[in-house]
């Protein structure tokens, strides 16, 4: 008894056999009650080190025309009304360290400064 999966015919799998054996393993489309089930330290840590960092686009970086490009893409974008909603309620509530503030603070002073600079 073997498994079976064709996309162009079904896209459900199928089983050679009626019966499912016991050694079968689900593999596509399956989810299975992982409750009680135990892991080992060992695989713990390998299940660590692949979740690590951000591993989509690692090690890339874009040049300045694709940063110009993305930059350009969103420049004049206005938030719907619900956005703003969402935005609001997810950070209302929040409160913010004095050191935060202050950080926050000197991080404009500087974003005015270069852009006096630029005129």
């Amino acid at each position: 008894m073997s498994y079976i999966y064709i996309p162009e015919i079904s896209p459900e799998p199928h089983w050679v056999s009626d019966e499912i054996p016991e050694d079968a393993v689900f593999s596509y489309g399956t989810h299975y009650d992982q409750t009680g089930h135990k892991r080992t330290e060992e695989t713990k840590r390998k299940m660590s080190e692949v979740h690590k960092g951000n591993s989509y686009r690692k090690g890339f970086k874009d040049s300045e025309e694709t940063k110009r490009k993305k930059s350009e893409s969103h420049k004049g974008k206005k938030q719907t009304e619900y956005q703003k909603k969402r935005t609001s309620e997810v950070h209302s509530g929040k409160i913010t360290s004095e050191e935060t503030k202050r950080k926050m603070s000197e991080g404009m002073r500087e974003a005015w400064k270069r852009r006096k600079n630029e005129r």
